[in-house]
């Protein structure tokens, strides 16, 4: 019987010589020896020598997801695969002081950047997340479970929970989502700290993995500049941003969201912490900037962290608009000297483009914005150097 194999065209193998996981359907020459239950496959050169493992995907234009393997890797993709995998990102995590006393919510795998494409796995205490984004790795969901449960053997009270992925991406995969616990331990919440903050997480209703953790870093930076300054965070979800600027000593925090249900978890958060300067308004952040103009209010920090405005590059013209129109309301009630902070979760939308947004904030507000501070994601989301699609966060600050 012919193993699963795919062979590249004659000069496609450089990519995947330089570390980019992903090969797309139009590089592939030949398919042999792949099905539903054969998903494993050698990825061959144009003249037959090997050059990596990758996850087959018949339904996507990634057609192959390339796996980072040892070297005497003898082709079994079971549990135990997936335990020493996990073990070995988790040991890299222990090299980025995760968890620690300050931190116990953190990102174990993501995807490419930790060789198991198309699995996330976040860590919160003693509950545990995945997603699961492929269809290779959907069918190896109890495997993903069983290995878990191994690695995280020394955990008291392990809770693990299946995010469901996005529905777009379930479609394109061609799997049914069937998101839910994979243990009997299946608690309502759980606390866990970022930043020296504690936060009760449900696990009820939350977006994607339950906390945007890419984000971290960033919220530290802003809390560094706080305290003693009014601080506006907008689109604050649970109040990432807004809560540490508080605990750090800010003089007054507003949180804006439209979500009643993220604003609740906000307060609760602001209780548990003891943080009583903290405001939350729902509302949508335009409106609510036009009214905090109107009424003479006035910010010394704004932040504006939006979600993914442009999943696809037909969406970048219209969410730049949506990023130019929020700035320059925000610039009018940031006070002179004060901080407009800006975040992006879509990689369409990098460090170029944001900081074109400024400029023609500048121009159309005649304040001048000089960026202080930027960066991309929080350590614990890795990706490949050759793989710049990995580096999907951009946070950007300029003083007014």
């Amino acid at each position: 019987m012919t193993k699963p194999s795919i062979t590249l065209k004659q000069n496609k193998s450089r990519p995947v010589l330089s570390g980019h996981p992903w090969i797309f359907s139009g590089a592939i020459d030949r398919v042999e020896g792949v099905s539903d239950q054969d998903d494993l496959v050698r990825v061959l050169d144009h003249d037959g020598s090997p050059l990596a493992f990758g996850l087959y995907s018949p339904n996507s234009q990634i057609r192959v997801r390339v796996l980072r393997c040892p070297e005497d890797f003898d082709g079994l993709f079971d549990a135990a695969f997936l335990a020493a995998r996990l073990g070995e990102a988790r040991a890299r995590r222990t090299l980025l002081a995760l968890p620690s006393k300050m931190t116990t919510g953190f990102r174990l795998i993501n995807s490419e950047g930790d060789g198991l494409p198309g699995l996330i796995v976040d860590v919160f205490d003693n509950l545990v997340v995945m997603q699961l984004t492929t269809m290779p790795m959907v069918r190896r969901r109890q495997a993903l479970v069983e290995a878990l449960e191994m690695v995280f053997a020394d955990v008291d009270g392990l809770a693990i929970l299946e995010a469901d992925a996005p529905i777009s991406i379930a479609r394109l995969e061609g799997f049914e989502l069937q998101g839910g616990w994979r243990t009997p331990n299946a608690p309502e919440a759980t606390l866990f700290k970022e930043n020296g903050l504690v936060f009760e997480l449900s696990t009820a209703n939350f977006q994607k993995t339950g906390h945007f953790a890419d984000m971290r870093i960033h919220r530290r930076w802003v809390a560094e500049n706080a305290a003693g300054r009014r601080v506006l965070d907008a689109f604050s979800y649970t109040g990432g941003f807004g809560l540490l600027a508080a605990a750090h000593g800010a003089e007054a925090v507003v949180c804006v969201d439209s979500s009643a249900p993220a604003l609740e978890t906000l307060r609760h958060n602001a209780a548990l912490n003891g943080l009583e300067q903290v405001e939350a308004v729902q509302s949508k952040v335009d409106n609510y900037l036009r009214s905090a103009f109107d009424r003479g209010l006035r910010f010394d920090i704004v932040v504006l962290d939006p979600p993914k405005l442009a999943p696809s590059v037909h969406d970048v013209k219209k969410a730049l608009k949506l990023y130019e129109s929020n700035c320059i309301e925000a610039l009018r009630v940031l006070s002179p000297g004060g901080l407009l902070c800006v975040g992006s979760c879509s990689k369409a939308i990098g460090l170029p483009e944001l900081e074109r947004v400024f400029a023609i904030c500048t121009a159309r507000s005649a304040r001048p914005l000089s960026v202080v501070y930027h960066g991309t994601q929080s350590p614990d989301h890795p990706y490949p150097a050759a793989m710049v699609e990995g580096r999907y966060i951009t946070f950007i600050a300029a003083m007014a």
